[in-house]
């Protein structure tokens, strides 16, 4: 099996696996954020986290987590090759549903 039979196969046991299961934990013990919202409002998407969760004293955390933020602010995101456009049409027909289930465009 290729890399990429692979990573597509392993995504889909994996996404099945967790929509199926994310039901079993307790309201308050389980929150989901989007990459794309905790990379451009890090400190809001964990004041959210930390209201869903019930956890204390984010008023505490939060100049900590300010500082830390500083210091990401030359960081830049790795640059990988282009997937291939045949390679974009399957991903987007095999995790379908996952692009669905957490809104982003397929």
């Amino acid at each position: 099996m290729n890399w990429e039979e692979r990573v597509i196969r392993q995504y889909n046991e994996m996404f099945d696996a967790y929509i199926e299961q994310r039901g079993l934990i307790p309201t308050g013990d389980f929150h989901e954020m989007r990459y794309d919202a905790l990379v451009s409002d890090p400190i809001g998407q964990m004041r959210s986290a930390y209201a869903a969760l019930g956890l204390p004293d984010f008023a505490h955390t939060e100049p900590a987590l300010r500082a830390y933020v500083a210091t990401l602010a030359g960081y830049q995101k790795n640059v990988l090759p282009e997937i291939t456009p045949d390679v974009r049409a399957r991903i987007a027909a095999e995790w379908g549903r996952a692009f669905d289930e957490f809104g982003y465009p397929r």
